[in-house]
């Protein structure tokens, strides 16, 4: 629970510059899109985000008041990871998107399950260490897989597998990423780590090239000039983000004045909204915007480093 005293000024201030920025960016990048496509006033991008806002600012203020001890209870995680597979296979259902299925439309709010199931990955590591420390920082590698990592690897495995049936490979990948992570801080000792790290790698090799439009994305990265008349555009939007980036330079050419973003550059808005910034503030504006997320990541770790348990 939050207590007098306890708050980090720092954590705080970035966070609501970086929303307050991500408010603009968003209403910039989508003013043009949002009129041709759903609104004459060009706002239904700004309040979408405006929404996604608000909801995280009031869960924000509701958790400080929740002591965090009370998450240390098998029901919390254990809700979340109910929750998450319960949305991971409705979203098997719905309509594929881009040859993935990923969103889900409830009340008008659109999100992805796998987010949900993301942060039910990292509340169950967090109950499960605790409890099995000794075990997972075990030199024995059978007492440290089958006693100490046994929940983590099913859990993570298990929400990981679910999201890749929907397609979704970068974020089952980003999923199994966390979660190494976690265990590694958590004291597991580099001979299971590197055994779990080769072996994740391994999959996703094996996941990436065994469906053509995955290993024909990872070649469209590499060079993306190469397969922009390759009949189905496939480099046509890293390419536009390079033009946008590119006609920034150093200083940008000014807060609602990108180009790209004019039909150019699809999900300008969203996905590739890194490109409208650097193309409006420059290269300046990018370095201003990592250093920024730096503080964030900075100002957290000194927290968890002060963490009495």
């Amino acid at each position: 629970m939050m207590k007098k005293g306890s708050l980090d000024f720092a954590i705080l201030i970035v966070t609501v510059l970086l929303t307050l920025f991500g408010l603009v960016m968003v209403f910039s990048a989508s003013y043009y899109i949002s009129q041709q496509t759903k609104d004459t006033q060009g706002t239904f991008f700004l309040f979408k985000q405006l929404t996604g806002a608000a909801i995280g600012i009031v869960a924000l203020i509701g958790a400080s008041y929740i002591p965090y001890k009370k998450y240390n209870n098998l029901l919390v995680p254990g809700l979340l990871l109910l929750i998450s597979l319960i949305f991971l296979v409705i979203v098997l259902f719905v309509d594929k998107k881009n040859d993935v299925n990923r969103f889900l439309n409830i009340g008008g709010v659109s999100f992805q399950p796998s987010e949900l199931g993301r942060i039910a990955v990292i509340f169950f590591i967090a109950w499960w260490v605790p409890h099995h420390g000794e075990e997972i920082r075990s030199k024995s590698l059978k007492i440290c897989f089958f006693k100490g990592l046994k929940g983590p690897l099913i859990v993570t495995l298990g929400i990981a597998g679910m999201i890749l049936l929907g397609s979704n490979l970068s974020m089952a990948g980003s999923t199994i990423m966390i979660a190494l992570v976690m265990l590694l801080v958590a004291g597991v000792g580099w001979k299971p780590f590197s055994i779990m790290l080769s072996s994740g790698i391994s999959l996703g090799a094996l996941f990436a090239i065994s469906v053509p439009y995955r290993f024909a994305r990872l070649l469209v990265f590499l060079d993306p000039w190469k397969y922009i008349n390759d009949g189905k555009d496939s480099g046509y939007q890293l390419v536009q983000s390079l033009y946008a980036l590119g006609n920034g330079g150093l200083f940008g050419v000014g807060l609602g004045n990108s180009r790209q973003k004019l039909l150019y550059l699809p999900y300008a808005e969203s996905d590739f909204i890194l490109s409208i910034i650097g193309e409006e503030l420059g290269f300046l504006g990018l370095c201003a915007l990592v250093l920024a997320f730096w503080v964030l990541i900075w100002r957290g770790m000194l927290v968890a480093a002060k963490a009495p348990d």
